[in-house]
């Protein structure tokens, strides 16, 4: 590297803010803030499954708790520290359809929200396996990108259809 650039580098990263250190009680703060949302997701996803087995879904309510599980998995990805899934590294995209597949998505969102929720990742505390938390971080997007296709798709399928 010319030494003309080196300095100019070395002036950017010196007008760079330093990363501001948090303090014990906000580290505290988000560590329950993960706990809770951790814990909701399982919580809305076991809601989810109990209600797609009825014959009749009342789309509005499963719309509303797939917007609960988007917005627990996005808090869940800004606060967690995994790495960074890369989009075409997310699979299992189920093929969009009528309404008769709806509860089979509902089954496959319960599988990633699963798969996501007992990855070894959050069980070890000593060792972090890149691997596992780059399955951890797809699987959370994952969760993200099929909750805001389906929760669009329930609403549309709510303003069709009136539940019984």
């Amino acid at each position: 590297m010319s030494e003309s650039k080196q300095q100019e580098l070395d002036q950017l990263l010196l007008r760079k803010p330093l990363p501001r250190v948090e303090d014990r009680t906000a580290m505290q703060a988000r560590l329950k803030q993960v706990s809770e949302d951790f814990r909701n997701l399982q919580v809305v996803n076991n809601k989810i499954v109990a209600v797609a087995t009825q014959k009749e879904l009342d789309y509005r309510y499963v719309a509303e708790m797939i917007a609960e599980i988007g917005s627990l998995a996005g808090r869940l990805k800004s606060n967690l520290q995994l790495p960074v899934a890369k989009s075409n590294e997310i699979k299992g995209k189920p093929e969009k359809s009528g309404e008769s597949d709806i509860s089979a998505e509902l089954r496959a969102l319960d599988e990633l929200i699963v798969r996501f929720t007992t990855n070894p990742v959050f069980r070890a505390t000593n060792v972090v396996d890149v691997d596992l938390a780059k399955q951890a971080s797809k699987d959370l997007s994952a969760v993200i990108e099929r909750s805001k296709e389906l929760k669009q798709r329930l609403r549309k399928f709510s303003k069709t259809t009136k539940p019984q």
